[in-house]
């Protein structure tokens, strides 16, 4: 959906509310203290949509509203998110009578993702407040199926398609395109399985050959990094995958995937200038052409995950199914009875390391009969392909020459069976632990005291070894004066170099700000934002201030800025959903305000909330 288009349902929507109905509301009254919203009643199978719930509260400002309860429901994938809350107070004075009102409004946010194709209902909802329970009507929402288009095509592949409980596998998506893109959003279903663990991963980028990246949006907030490239006919092929690790046994459907996207509009565009793809090198240059939102969705697959054996199992099994090797040192090497030895243990093999912990060392008999363990509690550490472990040993006796090998039991998914991989022993040096007794610890010398109290005599135990000595005997004369200080090299330096150092940082910091005028006023902009938002009398005001910050900050004209000039630069710069919503939602209500005269935010709560998001976004614009 264009910025244009969704400028037109909000205008629509502000429209309808001023003659007491709003988004969807079916046969409410302007009485009751709630109403509903939703993002469009037309969608795609698999395309995820806000649907939202205002509920005022006029009683106890203080207490927070219960949140409407989703019921369960096969049709709808239903992901809450954060409530809003906005407070509006009135004043009235009729006959010289002075009455107060406060109401709170809070905004209850759900992202609705439909499972099939038809005419859906959104189940009424339970909605309670001012001491009463309201019941909601339902919301029809048409869902349209995904189109079959030869130059848009996307297949789902996985690594194999049968694993082991516990083994890493991998699933790619591949998309090839052949038409201009505008903008596009991805839903992966089996992100929401309960039956795969999905571990994070960092990408791994070649910085020089960054034009070949691309990130993919995801529903719900994901992002993935795929890579793409020149395919046959012209086409452009776009890749990318997701680790997962099987849960539990049993065999699960991997649902299709769907793309939600922009294409241009062949059609209305015949007589028109070409605007470069979402995928060319220009594209943020030329004019804008008609386009209109199609879906394609992926082949259906599915995965057989498969119990572990029982068989040959032993009791010390660490849960690592796949290849693993494992290696050990020790440092230091020569200890006596009872000190530290620092083991690092280094585990290496399956491909995903996030959820390998080690086993517990205790059950390793020959390493518990000779050596104190330490606690098990430290995770392991992720460097590359390895994941690095320490425990801290202490040697039992000095008839210890080694620590002996280290052995874990992994599952060999391509043999089928239970392994054992060994380290090296470590050979070591353990001597018999020192008795310290009181005439050695008598006899200890001390650098700087003098040598009469090195002989005298211990006349009293019961105050420790301190008591024997005099202070005055103890103590070393360093008396220095700040004449002697100033005169000193050190003192020369000082008075000479720091003011040296201060000019020198003056005069950088002034040719920085001549050299790059745009990154000062980057800097500044927060400041002037809030300033602005302390004279501002409206919320007209409010969103100059926010366009003025977002210009300053994103290098664009401030003038006219829309929230659909700034989405993708703000997604690029991976901003958290929470700031991406309360900022879409400010300038809606703001132009809400403009262009309709009706708003459902008062101007001491846009202030808060435009200082708030001013304050998130000067740490991710940078």
């Amino acid at each position: 959906m264009d910025y244009m288009h969704k400028l037109f349902v909000i205008l629509t929507i502000v429209a309808l509310a001023v003659h007491g109905q709003f988004g969807v509301r079916h046969g409410q009254q302007q009485a009751q203290p709630y109403r509903l919203a939703i993002e469009s009643q037309e969608v795609f199978l698999g395309e995820t949509i806000t649907f939202q719930v205002q509920v005022q509260n006029e009683k106890d400002q203080q207490s927070s509203l219960p949140a409407p309860v989703f019921p369960n429901t096969n049709d709808f994938t239903v992901v809450p998110l954060p409530p809003q809350n906005s407070t509006r107070s009135s004043i009235s004075i009729i006959n010289g009578k002075r009455t107060e009102s406060h109401t709170v409004t809070t905004t209850f946010q759900y992202q609705i993702t439909p499972k099939r194709v038809g005419t859906l209902m959104l189940p009424a909802l339970q909605v309670t407040t001012n001491g009463k329970t309201y019941q909601t009507q339902q919301v029809p929402i048409r869902v349209l199926p995904p189109e079959k288009l030869d130059d848009l095509k996307l297949t789902t592949t996985l690594s194999s398609e049968h694993c082991f409980v516990g083994e890493a596998l991998t699933i790619t998506w591949r998309w090839e395109v052949g038409r201009d893109i505008r903008s596009f959003q991805f839903s992966l279903p089996i992100l929401e399985s309960d039956s795969l663990h999905f571990p994070e991963v960092e990408p791994q980028i070649d910085r020089s050959r960054l034009n070949e990246y691309i990130e993919i949006p995801v529903a719900n907030g994901n992002r993935f990094i795929g890579k793409r490239r020149q395919g046959a006919g012209g086409r452009i092929i776009i890749e990318f995958s997701c680790p997962a690790i099987a849960k539990r046994s049993g065999t699960i459907p991997v649902p299709p995937a769907v793309v939600i996207c922009n294409v241009t509009d062949e059609r209305a565009n015949a007589q028109r200038q070409r605007r470069g793809s979402l995928f060319d090198d220009d594209f943020f240059f030329g004019r804008s052409v008609p386009t209109r939102r199609i879906s394609v969705q992926s082949n259906e697959t599915s995965l057989e995950i498969r119990e572990l054996p029982v068989q040959g199992k032993s009791k010390s099994f660490s849960g690592i199914v796949g290849k693993c090797t494992v290696s050990c040192q020790a440092d230091p090497l020569e200890v006596s009875v009872g000190d530290p030895i620092q083991l690092k243990i280094t585990l290496q093999g399956p491909e995903y390391l996030e959820h390998i912990r080690l086993p517990n060392l205790a059950d390793q008999q020959i390493l518990q009969r000779q050596f104190k363990i330490g606690s098990d509690d430290e995770p392991g550490v992720i460097t590359g392909n390895k994941k690095v472990f320490n425990r801290i040993l202490r040697a039992k006796n000095s008839n210890i020459t080694a620590i002996p090998p280290i052995e874990i039991s992994y599952f060999d998914s391509q043999s089928g069976s239970y392994e054992t991989a060994s380290s090296e022993a470590i050979p070591i040096k353990v001597q018999p632990s020192k008795t310290i007794t009181a005439q050695d610890a008598e006899g200890l010398q001390f650098d700087n005291a003098p040598a009469q109290a090195m002989t005298s005599q211990v006349k009293q135990r019961q105050g420790g070894l301190a008591n024997n000595y005099s202070v005055e005997e103890l103590l070393v004369n360093q008396q220095t004066t700040n004449g002697k200080l100033i005169r000193s090299p050190l003192g020369i330096a000082i008075l000479v170099i720091c003011p040296l150092l201060y000019a020198l940082v003056c005069v950088i910091a002034y040719l920085r700000t001549l050299a790059d005028p745009v990154a000062k006023t980057r800097r500044r902009a927060k400041g002037i934002c809030l300033r602005s938002l302390k004279q501002a009398k409206n919320l007209d005001d409010v969103l100059n201030a926010i366009r003025q910050f977002l210009g300053d900050k994103l290098g664009r004209n401030p003038e006219a800025l829309t929230f659909g000039d700034v989405d993708e630069p703000l997604q690029q710069a991976h901003i958290d959903q929470d700031t991406w919503q309360n900022l879409k939602n400010l300038f809606n209500e703001c132009e809400a305000s403009r262009y309709a005269g009706n708003a459902s935010i008062d101007l001491d709560d846009a202030k808060k909330q435009a200082e708030s998001l001013v304050a998130n976004l000067e740490d991710l614009l940078k």
